[in-house]
């Protein structure tokens, strides 16, 4: 399930999208004044009052919001099954960096998210992690709040080809763009 944000108008619209062998469906949405926990508790308790089974077993995948997150945790606890969008979180470490070195770290990053394995992985975002920490703390530490959460389908063994369309929000936001201004 892909949960996103859409701001329009000065209020926030959140939206569940189901991928299911390969069909998309809109599961959910709700509107509120922000993106809050309170928002996202809203919508997952909407999808089950109409039917939806919240079950440990669904992987998440969201932009990383902190409140959709801290909902997530508050009902599924260690059992939460999240990937943070890496497009998203690619954009947030370089909005911390100088231009001199965005396209490096966007490079390094692409390399890591391209690796087979977990721990191949893990090992090269590691080393970019501790170069980041050399040249700026705020861009380390944007990348180390999401580290686990980058590598969910590394860790699950998803195969690369359904990993490229699982690791960003990109099919809810294909849903958002007949919406957009």
């Amino acid at each position: 399930i892909c949960i996103d944000t859409i701001h329009r108008s000065g209020e926030a619209f959140m939206a569940a999208q189901g991928i299911d062998k390969g069909h998309k469906q809109v599961l959910g949405f709700w509107q509120g004044a922000t993106e809050n926990h309170e928002l996202g508790e809203l919508l997952l308790s909407d999808m089950e009052i109409r039917g939806l089974s919240l079950s440990k077993k669904i992987l998440w995948i969201t932009d990383g919001g902190r409140g959709i997150i801290k909902t997530l945790k508050d009902r599924f606890g260690k059992k939460l099954l999240h990937q943070w969008c890496t497009i998203h979180k690619d954009r947030n470490i370089q909005r911390h960096r100088a231009k001199k070195y965005r396209k490096e770290v966007h490079r390094c990053f692409k390399i890591a998210l391209e690796q087979n394995t977990y721990e191949d992985a893990y090992r090269i975002l590691k080393d970019v992690e501790r170069w980041l920490r050399g040249i700026n703390e705020s861009a380390a530490d944007s990348l180390l709040e999401a580290f686990e959460d980058i590598f969910t389908l590394h860790r699950l063994n998803v195969s690369v080809l359904l990993r490229k369309t699982l690791t960003s929000t990109n099919p809810i936001e294909g849903m958002f763009s007949t919406v957009r201004d």
